[in-house]
């Protein structure tokens, strides 16, 4: 029997080592940001997304209000929308407002540099206002 106990033991253990090692071969996030963009993230997938930014409270928080990605792309949203939403802490608002701002699309962003290259636009007004 003891016999037996041992080669039972060794046998587990090199299922465990083979195991562990395999795990230690794929390191895998936990959380991997989704490449979806973000308005078009379902409820659970803004929570794993927020969840990988190392906001899982602010995540349970949203997904109980059911917000979804199209919700926070809303070029509206504010930090007061996010308080009213139960987002007690400024720091996190502030940062869901950068992160939101980070997942932008880069047409998004191709547009707004058009914008403010555009002659008459909001900062070609305040250039030619400081030369007057």
């Amino acid at each position: 029997q003891r016999g037996t106990r041992r080669r039972q033991a060794r046998q587990r253990g090199e299922e465990g080592e083979e195991a562990s090692s395999t795990l230690a071969a794929k390191p895998q996030p936990l959380h991997a940001p989704p490449t979806t963009p973000l308005h078009q993230l379902v409820p659970a997938e803004v929570a794993n997304w927020l969840e990988a930014h190392n906001l899982a409270a602010c995540a349970a928080v949203l997904v109980a209000q059911g917000i979804d990605g199209a919700m926070l792309s809303d070029p509206e949203l504010s930090d007061q929308d996010l308080l009213e939403l139960g987002i007690t802490l400024s720091i996190h608002r502030r940062r869901i407002l950068q992160l939101i701002l980070d997942a932008r699309m880069p047409e998004d962003a191709e547009v707004e540099e058009e914008l403010l290259a555009t002659p008459g636009s909001f900062h070609g007004e305040e250039e030619e206002e400081e030369h007057e």
